[in-house]
């Protein structure tokens, strides 16, 4: 500040009369009488401030909706927990502890069992031929003949001696011999196929020569298909689908089931390279095709579905989740009949048992804890080894019980009241435990009954073509269900 300046200022203090009041007039006048500014006042005018009032007023603007976003947002937060908090107070209200009568859906045993007349006069390949009828048997002829000629018309570069320089038509002898030496090929361990048609005295066997040459083995395996003349290319599983769509309706014409059946998955080995390939760690085979199926207890196969992967074309679930839709295909033949169907806990749900309760099917079955619906009263209750406690849903039959063996089991239930019942163990120990987890104990095995089954006639082979294993994988269920038929038919004699 020059001087003249000073002495300005100096000289309009003096002059004024109250120091208070010339001190708040400096303050709100910053300028002096010229329009110099007072470099003394605290005050600072926009002019010299280093922000504009344009941008100190966009920062205002900004602050201000940022306020109110903030505001916005806690609401939004607030009444969603409100919603939550009201959702779980109505969900926990609609679960008592009162036990009402299961529904009786009057099942008809009188239905279950072989529709197969005079099987008591039959041989074992007449009740084969039953399932693997000539509808199946003409798909396999005629696939195999198509792909052999395609093979023979492709312009690969061939050898002298290889397999698809010529091709013969198959017949139908020579697929039933051929499909005989594959069942036969499961009870003998050989490094290679070609070792079973081999003279060597650690692998010979007289059966495979007598019957194929090793050279005509190969080449039918090589062409093996089941591919109809008319097919949807964006299907996976249009190489399989129809034998085993055949394979289903010949099987359910030819049984009926009991009234309890257990649904579970199972693996067929694979280690190649397939888009829909899974890996399920508490399997014997862990890498692989996984086969969603139902059965009986006793290990029949009734229904089948191959995982092909997610279906981007599918469109997006409603209220029904795909595992609900799963279980409720695969049921659709024996809806509405009075079955009770074992599940564990990857199907099960509260949502799933209310939902087949309308279609007249119990359930019952291992139940996870994060499912949505479940009675927190039941999931969050720390129990003692040997405590047991269950809620029901109101208005409906569905029952969740909680259960502290070695560690908590939960369980869900739509056929049974939940109670404690004593059991006897395999060394005539007797044991305490829920009589719906007895139950699912012995009802939930039908899977693994097949699975043993078919580890005794091991058909598929290592192979890069993984619909060549399925096939043939699926000629091995049919040999599981003969055996169950003549069983069946053994113990009634």
């Amino acid at each position: 500040m020059d001087r003249q300046e000073e002495e300005r200022l100096l000289k309009w203090f003096e002059e004024s009369d109250d120091n208070n009041i010339a001190l708040s007039e400096s303050e709100s006048d910053p300028y002096s009488d010229d329009g110099q500014f007072n470099g003394d006042s605290d005050y600072v005018p926009d002019s010299f401030r280093s922000d504009s009032g344009s941008e100190r007023q966009s920062e205002e603007d900004n602050r201000s909706g940022t306020e109110s976003e903030g505001s916005n947002q806690d609401l939004e937060e607030n009444e969603e927990e409100n919603e939550s908090l009201a959702e779980n107070v109505a969900a926990e209200s609609i679960w008592e502890e009162v036990q009402t009568e299961i529904p009786n859906f009057e099942f008809d045993s009188t239905q279950s069992g072989i529709k197969i007349v005079g099987i008591e006069n039959m041989s074992p390949i007449d009740v084969f031929r039953q399932i693997w009828n000539n509808d199946v048997m003409n798909l396999l002829l005629t696939s195999t003949n198509t792909y052999g000629a395609k093979l023979l018309n492709t312009n690969r570069p061939k050898t002298r001696n290889s397999r698809s320089r010529e091709f013969k038509p198959i017949t139908e002898n020579e697929l039933n011999k051929f499909l005989g030496l594959c069942i036969l090929q499961g009870m003998i361990k050989v490094p290679i196929i070609r070792k079973l048609f081999s003279y060597n005295p650690f692998y010979y066997h007289p059966i495979f020569l007598h019957v194929l040459s090793g050279r005509r083995f190969e080449q039918i395996l090589r062409c093996f298909n089941a591919t109809p003349a008319v097919f949807d290319e964006q299907d996976r599983l249009h190489k399989v689908r129809s034998l085993l769509d055949l394979v289903k309706q010949n099987s359910n014409s030819v049984y009926s089931p009991c009234e309890a059946l257990s649904l579970d998955e199972s693996m067929l080995l694979l280690r190649g390279r397939l888009v829909f390939r899974q890996y399920i760690k508490n399997k014997k085979s862990k890498y692989g095709i996984k086969f969603y199926e139902l059965t009986t207890h006793e290990g029949y196969i009734l229904n089948l579905e191959i995982y092909h992967g997610r279906d981007r074309n599918q469109p997006k679930p409603g209220k029904t989740s795909k595992t609900e839709e799963l279980v409720l295909r695969l049921l659709g033949p024996y809806l509405n009949k009075g079955h009770h169907v074992y599940m564990d806990n990857f199907y099960n749900s509260v949502s799933l048992s209310s939902k087949l309760l309308t279609y007249k099917t119990h359930s019952t079955g291992t139940l996870r804890v994060d499912r949505r619906g479940n009675p927190a009263v039941v999931i969050n209750k720390k129990l003692r080894k040997g405590e047991h406690i269950w809620r029901k849903k109101q208005n409906i039959s569905v029952y969740v019980s909680k259960w502290k063996d070695k560690r908590n089991v939960c369980a869900i239930t739509t056929g049974y009241k939940p109670k404690m019942i004593t059991v006897r163990k395999k060394y005539g120990v007797e044991k305490q435990k829920p009589c719906e987890i007895d139950g699912y104990n012995r009802h939930m095995s039908g899977i693994d009954k097949s699975d043993q089954m078919l580890s005794y006639y091991s058909c598929p082979r290592k192979t890069i073509r993984w619909y060549k294993k399925s096939l043939i994988s699926s000629f091995g269920y049919i040999i599981v269900e003969l055996l169950l038929s003549v069983y069946k038919r053994s113990k009634k004699n």
